[in-house]
């Protein structure tokens, strides 16, 4: 397929000292021309400020000693604000001299984990429960990712644990009023009181009130809590105040990044998604198969959900299928990695016949060097960052999908 090439920016060739055969007075010799490429990045389901994770890309990519690659600064690309990384050696032909790197934000976009009051929050919690638990696609779920599954199923429950427990600690402090309508009001108050530290007696939970809010409050079970919540209104299209579905606004949010990023005239543009945020990307991209501006777009995953996802939400296992009309289209490489709970491979729909496919290199496993307790607490969902091999398709000369 042709590629559109556009000039470079300034800046964008290095001066690089070489030795030259006639003497040490001549002038160092310019760094051959590259091609100038934008990194869209889409952040996965985390509370973090705007261009923190493209910060974060930035300084892997710059630690990559193979590829040689220095940040310099940033620079205004269409409305966005990209961390520029330029070639600080000569590049293998096809790979990029310049990358920017930009950031589809959508961080802004979740609903507060408090909002509303003590009995709503409960009716939430229990909602939630029944979201994930209650659905008959929760077996294919767990067929699929034990650890997924049994985290937005969990989240839920801690939610609920966390309110019963509130609710304990009401009953008993009721209970313990000395108030004159014993018979009136009290009375029934008291004798659940005691049918609840019965029972607690029974189960030895007698600390339950002290340690459900601790055990609640650690940040792995208060990121599984908002995950499995964010997750529920984002594949149920929850429709804010003015009406903008949860969906729909996470779509555009990528939309308004990559059209940026292909008016900006780069030559090749790699649409970068991790985690959740794999999510919308896919949605826009069935959406615009047969836009001719996906000629310049590489799709690169890293630790997508999806499948797990797609259980539970009809319209998303349509759109895994619809990504058959992709191929061909534009390249896609699928990272993820068994050390990595928070995620599993993207099936993909097999072609039709007399289709292109998706090529050499579409599937990438990648092995992690992980504790246990990374892999528990999910940080080595964010290991792709750092990863040379998950890195290397980003600097990489990108070759063009089987036409």
């Amino acid at each position: 397929m042709p590629r559109v090439r556009s000039p470079p920016s300034r800046g964008s060739t290095n001066k690089a000292v070489a030795e030259s055969p006639t003497g040490p007075e001549a002038e160092p010799a310019p760094l051959p021309e590259g091609l100038r490429r934008a990194i869209v990045l889409v952040p996965g389901w985390e509370d973090l400020k705007r261009n923190q994770r493209r910060d974060t890309l930035a300084t892997g990519i710059a630690m990559l000693d193979a590829q040689s690659y220095r940040r310099a600064g940033e620079v205004p690309v269409e409305g966005f604000v990209a961390a520029r990384l330029v070639a600080a050696a000569p590049v293998a032909r096809g790979a990029p001299a310049e990358i920017d790197v930009i950031e589809a934000y959508w961080g802004d976009l979740g609903r507060p984990e408090g909002e509303g009051g003590a009995f709503t929050q409960f009716l939430r919690a229990a909602g939630l429960f029944l979201y994930w638990a209650g659905h008959r696609g929760v077996v294919r779920m767990f067929a699929i990712s034990r650890a997924i599954s049994f985290g937005a199923v969990f989240g839920a429950l801690v939610l609920i644990a966390w309110y019963l427990d509130a609710l304990v600690v009401l009953i008993q402090a009721a209970s313990s009023l000395d108030l004159p309508l014993e018979g009136a009001l009290l009375q029934p108050v008291r004798w659940l009181a005691e049918r609840v530290n019965a029972a607690l007696a029974w189960l030895g939970w007698g600390a339950v009130v002290v340690l459900v809010p601790l055990f609640v409050r650690w940040r792995a079970m208060a990121v599984a809590r908002a995950v499995a919540a964010g997750a529920r209104d984002y594949l149920r299209n929850r429709r804010d105040r003015d009406g903008l579905g949860l969906r729909d606004r996470l779509r555009h949010r990528v939309a308004e990044a990559l059209g940026a990023a292909l008016a900006a005239g780069y030559d090749e543009v790699v649409l970068l998604a991790h985690s959740f945020g794999t999510l919308p990307a896919l949605d826009l991209l069935v959406e615009l198969a047969e836009a001719p501006a996906l000629e310049r777009v590489t799709l690169v995953t890293w630790g997508s959900p999806a499948a797990v996802m797609a259980c539970r939400a009809p319209w998303l296992a349509e759109r895994l299928d619809e990504t058959r009309r992709l191929a061909g289209r534009l390249r896609w490489i699928d990272a993820w990695s068994d050390a990595d709970w928070l995620c599993t491979r993207i099936p993909r729909p097999a072609v039709g016949e007399g289709q292109a496919g998706w090529g050499p290199g579409a599937e990438l496993p990648l092995q992690f060097d992980t504790t246990f307790g990374d892999r528990l607490s999910g940080r080595s969902h964010l290991f792709y960052y750092s990863d040379r091999r998950a890195l290397a398709p980003l600097v990489a000369p990108l070759e063009r999908p089987p036409s």
